[in-house]
C-alpha cells in the first residue's frame, strides 16, 4: 500500500524544499486555527507553529512517519500549546505573588512617604513620584496612570489598550518595583 504522507515525508528526509512547502500550505492554516482554539492567542498560535515547521525541517532527516503525517503534525501543536500553558500558568503564579507583594510594598512604601506633615516635604514627594513616573517607558507610564490614577482594574485597562491581561500585570510590576527602587531613599528608618 502506498502512502502519500509517507512519501510526503521520505521527501522531506531527503531535503525535497517543494514537499515542505506543500506540506506547510496544505496544513498551515487548519494547524493555526487549531492552535488558537486551544491557547486563545493568534500571535502566539502563529509563533508556536513556526517553531513546529523550523524543527521539522531542521530535523528532517531524523523525521520519520510510520502512519499519518497529519496526526503527527496536530499532536505536535497540542503539545506545544500544552507545553505553552504550563509554562504561562507557572509564570502567571509566579507574577501574581510577585504583584501581591509589591503591592503590599507599594501600600507600606506610600504610607512611608506621607507620614511627613511637613507641605514643603509633601510637594516635593509628589514631585519626585511624578518624575520617576514620567520616566517610564511609554507603554508601562501609560498602563500604570490608566490602573492608578484613573482606577482602572487590570482587564479594563488590558481592553482599553487591547493587550492582554499578563501584559498589564507585568508593565504594573515593572513601573512599581522601579518606583520602588528610585524612591527607596525617602522611606524613614525605623
Amino acid at each position: 500500500m502506498n502512502n502519500p504522507e509517507i512519501n510526503i515525508a521520505k521527501q522531506i528526509n531527503e531535503g525535497n524544499i517543494e514537499a515542505f512547502k506543500s506540506l506547510y500550505d496544505t496544513f498551515y492554516t487548519c494547524l493555526l486555527l487549531y492552535a488558537n482554539s486551544i491557547i486563545n492567542d493568534i500571535e502566539l498560535s502563529k509563533d508556536i507553529l513556526q517553531d513546529i515547521f523550523l524543527k521539522l525541517w531542521e530535523k528532517r532527516k531524523e523525521f520519520t512517519i510510520k502512519y499519518s503525517l497529519k496526526s503527527y503534525l496536530y499532536t505536535a501543536v497540542r503539545n506545544s500549546c500544552m507545553d505553552h500553558l504550563k509554562h504561562r500558568k507557572v509564570e502567571k503564579k509566579y507574577v501574581d505573588h510577585s504583584l501581591v507583594e509589591l503591592k503590599d510594598k507599594e501600600l507600606a512604601f506610600f504610607s512611608e512617604l506621607f507620614i511627613h506633615p511637613e507641605e514643603d516635604d509633601f510637594e516635593k514627594y509628589l514631585n519626585e513620584i511624578n518624575a520617576v513616573i514620567e520616566k517610564l517607558p511609554e507603554q508601562c507610564r501609560k498602563i500604570f496612570k490608566l490602573s492608578r490614577f484613573e482606577g482602572m482594574k487590570n482587564n479594563e485597562v488590558a481592553r482599553h489598550l487591547n493587550l492582554s491581561v499578563r501584559t498589564i500585570d507585568t508593565q504594573l510590576y515593572r513601573a512599581l518595583k522601579t518606583l520602588q527602587e528610585k524612591l527607596n531613599k525617602y522611606l524613614t528608618c525605623k
